[in-house]
């Protein structure tokens, strides 16, 4: 697989790859241990925020 040169894909590539790895820590997180269950379920929130935010093509067009 090429890297793609695209500044916008290569930020949406990082974040789908910090969501994967937040949802894989908050799968083994049991919920007892609350503080560290939210934390990482806040930054998984703040994550597809961000995703959501992104632009990946001219919506003008």
């Amino acid at each position: 697989m090429t890297k793609n040169n695209c500044p916008a894909i290569q930020k949406f590539d990082e974040l789908v790859t910090k969501s994967n790895e937040l949802k894989r820590e908050l799968d083994v997180t049991p919920f007892e241990d609350k503080q560290k269950f939210m934390s990482l379920l806040k930054k998984l929130m703040t994550v597809h925020k961000n995703l959501d935010q992104l632009t990946l093509y001219d919506q003008t067009k």
